[in-house]
């Protein structure tokens, strides 16, 4: 009853405000709406800047930890989207081949900590067998640069950064990756047909390859192939 009360009382004043103070009423409703569109433009702001933070992110990055227990170590992937989470005790329970998978990521969450937050991020394809083998050597070298045009537009592919690293010894970059990492990185959720990739290595050399290319990375430096399903 009390809740009508209050509900009448205020469509009264509305009505009363609207009549006899059309301008007034006007100008207060114009006011709310800037003052709710300046205070939620602030609000939006300050959340971004609070996201972006890379103190959030390892924050964010642990409590996903914790929530999963490091239970969901690999993704497997197809269509450049997560079909399966799983991890090494329960993976040999799938039958990966019927999946048909691209490929599968293994992350290592074991090594990582507040001083070295990176999650080390190992690619196995064409998986036949089980178990996988989880063992592996990170890269001495990266590339300073690594710019992917696709229909015209340029984008840049980041395979090591703040919170994650692709450069492991046997880890191949071709168009199934690529195209994964521009989904995630940039938000492109369309099927790749062709691109180009021009890398600048640690050697101050410039290469352009394609999506019939790929690369192979050894400890010390890398290799480009012809890319075979």
């Amino acid at each position: 009853m009390y809740l009508i009360n209050i509900s009448i009382l205020s469509l009264c004043i509305w009505f009363f405000i609207n009549y006899y103070f059309p301008n007034f009423y006007n100008l207060l409703i114009l006011n709310g709406s800037l003052y709710i569109i300046f205070i939620y433009s602030k609000c939006e702001i300050y959340i971004k800047k609070i996201y972006n933070n890379k103190q959030i992110q390892l924050l964010i990055k642990n409590i996903k930890k914790i929530i999963n227990n490091d239970n969901f170590e690999i993704e497997v992937i197809r269509s450049n989207k997560i079909i399966l989470n799983t991890n090494k005790k329960y993976i040999n329970m799938y039958k990966l081949p019927e999946l048909l998978v691209d490929f599968i990521l293994f992350n290592d969450y074991t090594n990582t900590s507040d001083l070295l937050p990176k999650t080390n991020k190992i690619i196995f394809y064409k998986i036949y067998k089980t178990p996988l083998n989880y063992n592996y050597t990170i890269c001495k070298f990266s590339f300073i640069s690594l710019i992917m045009v696709v229909d015209d537009i340029t984008y840049q592919i980041k395979l090591s950064n703040d919170v994650e690293n692709y450069y492991i010894v046997g880890n191949k970059i071709n168009v199934l990756i690529l195209s994964y990492l521009l989904k995630i990185q940039h938000n492109i959720i369309k099927k790749i047909q062709s691109y180009t990739l021009t890398l600048i290595d640690n050697n101050i050399n410039m290469i352009t390859i394609t999506e019939k290319d790929e690369i192979l990375f050894n400890e010390n430096d890398y290799i480009i192939s012809p890319y075979t399903i």
